[in-house]
């Protein structure tokens, strides 16, 4: 009940388009009730009484009105309803995509892209087929039936007490139905995000498919999830419906209870033809908006996995704390204290991190593989919090303050260059939206892309598409690399910026970084030893901690590890 109270939250934010709706539902369910209870007397005195003076312009009129009336209120009833299911969904997009903003970076690692883009896409798909489509039916479905059963107890209460004695029997059938679907549709939901993973992750690396010739390795693992997702649904789909045509046989029932007591009653003189006739019409009647009366409990089972998934996220506590005080301006002076790290318990990242960094000075990382590199710039990056020990910026222990507030101040460029769709100019303002076109221009220059652009048809007005695969690895990385500068960072952290270029996009990179060293604090990582040689300070690491600190000269007159990296570089 929790999950369906938090969805109506949603909608009493709208009280005049609900309000609208609950008043034309009631009109639309007045009507309907109202001319079955005109065509009844008209068909009882007129076919049965024989009174055919009844067919008369007034009575044809009056019932041309009722039917008018309920069409013209059926019109506004769904008008009003799908503005609020318009603006619920708007509100509960926002929330969700509010909250995937503000969720910390180990939210992403722990998860799947296609299981956070199932929920987004999917679940949020369910949601919004239930209230644009099944919500108004959720108030007058109900209502018809409240309103019916009032009158069919007004018209003979003994006959009704009769006929809706069947009514326990289709709750308890309808409950255990209802329970076996959420079940099944839990499972369902979580094959649609298989599924969602599947072919995300099948796009993306293409290339690698493509290039390893595993397309039917790629189908096989497809079929596998397609096939577990169509038997689920299958299974769900066998009870989802068993619960309309119970409804419609213990309806059939109910119409024979009313045709033998009310027969009885008849020839007893306890019940008049006319209410018999009334009474059967009601019942009638009352099977369609019972049948999808059921149909709407089967499909609120539904809903439950689906919103449930949706606001798990939403209710997430992990959020970084932006309520923290502001940092106020950097300086660039950074220190790493007895920092330990891990991403999973008991397996450590890294290991009692002692690190001074001075402003202005341009730092280098190195160290094979899992050394703990990318792990050592995420922190200064505030992507992490440390179990342990803290990181200095400017004397200040930077996991007290807002993360946002030193994120503005830094910027990124990283091995695989993301580029947004939109235009070239769009991307690099992406760290200033508030630049000017002159200082953008200004940042591409310095990041040696100003040339490329400008002999583009279009310029910086150029549009790209997904992940920018217009334009080349090294056009991608000066572009990123021009996003970085224009915000002119206190400090600028560069992660294997240049590491998957060819000598010549790596050699204009490198001239980049040139006009731009020295005027921030920079931190570098990089496997290519050749591009780091003249930093102030390079930093070895080794297994999550750090091995060694110096100069390219000092280290390699230290021998160790970074003269070993340096040979087996040198060799190749």
């Amino acid at each position: 009940m929790k999950i369906y109270r938090r969805l109506l939250s949603y909608a009493f934010k709208y009280k005049l388009s609900l309000l609208a709706c609950m008043v034309f539902v009631m009109i639309l369910v007045a009507s309907k009730v109202g001319g079955i209870l005109k065509v009844g007397d008209f068909f009882f005195s007129t076919f049965i009484g024989k009174n055919f003076e009844n067919i008369s312009v007034l009575t044809i009129l009056l019932l041309l009105g009722i039917g008018f009336i309920w069409a013209f209120s059926h019109y506004l009833t769904f008008v009003f309803s799908n503005y609020l299911a318009v603006s619920v969904m708007h509100d509960i997009r926002r929330d969700l995509f509010e909250k995937l903003m503000e969720l910390p970076l180990a939210y992403y690692k722990r998860n799947r892209t296609g299981e956070i883009l199932s929920r987004v896409l999917n679940d949020i798909g369910v949601i919004e087929a239930f209230f644009m489509n099944i919500a108004v039916e959720l108030m007058a479905q109900p209502m018809t039936v409240v309103v019916i059963v009032v009158l069919m107890f007004i018209i003979n209460t003994r006959i009704s007490i009769y006929f809706f004695s069947l009514g326990p029997v289709l709750v308890l059938i309808l409950a255990g139905i209802g329970s076996i679907v959420q079940k099944l549709s839990t499972s369902v939901q979580k094959n649609i995000s298989d599924i969602t993973s599947n072919i995300q992750e099948s796009i993306y690396g293409i290339e690698i498919i493509k290039g390893y010739a595993v397309e039917s390795n790629i189908k096989k693992r497809f079929r596998a999830s397609n096939d577990n997702h169509l038997l689920s649904l299958k299974k769900e789909l066998k009870f989802r419906f068993l619960g309309t045509p119970s409804a419609e046989f213990i309806g059939v029932v109910g119409v024979l209870i009313i045709l033998v007591v009310g027969a009885i009653s008849i020839r007893n003189q306890i019940a008049t033809t006319q209410e018999i006739i009334s009474f059967i019409f009601l019942a009638l009647v009352l099977s369609e908006p019972l049948s999808r009366s059921t149909e709407i409990f089967m499909i609120l089972r539904k809903l439950f996995p689906a919103a449930s998934r949706i606001f798990e996220i939403i209710d997430l506590t992990e959020q970084e704390d932006i309520f923290k005080p502001e940092f106020g301006e950097i300086k660039g002076d950074i220190e790493f204290k007895s920092l330990f790290f891990e991403y999973e318990k008991n397996l450590q990242t890294l290991k009692n991190i002692n690190l001074k960094i001075k402003k202005g000075e341009t730092v280098a990382i190195v160290g094979s593989s899992g050394a703990g590199k990318s792990s050592l710039i995420s922190m200064i990056a505030m992507f992490y919090v440390p179990q342990k020990g803290k990181l200095l910026i400017d004397g200040k222990n930077a996991f007290d303050f807002n993360p946002l507030s030193i994120r503005r101040q830094l910027s990124l460029v990283t091995q695989e260059s993301i580029l947004f769709s939109g235009t070239i100019l769009d991307n690099i303002k992406l760290s200033k939206p508030e630049a000017t076109d002159n200082e953008v221009i200004e940042a591409a220059k310095l990041a040696n892309a100003h040339n490329f652009i400008s002999k583009l048809p279009d310029g910086y007005k150029t549009i790209l598409g997904d992940r920018g695969v217009r334009l080349s690895g090294g056009e991608k990385q000066r572009i990123a690399l021009a996003r970085a500068i224009l915000r002119k960072p206190r400090i600028l952290i560069l992660d294997e910026a240049t590491s998957s270029l060819d000598a010549e996009s790596e050699q204009l990179i490198q001239n980049a970084m040139k006009n731009i060293l020295g005027k921030q604090t920079t931190i570098i990582v990089s496997h290519k030893l050749s591009t780091i040689m003249d930093a102030d300070k390079i930093v070895v690491m080794e297994g999550g901690h750090i091995a060694a600190i110096g100069t390219h000269k000092d280290l390699l007159h230290k021998g160790g590890i970074y003269k070993r990296l340096f040979n087996s570089q040198v060799m190749v």
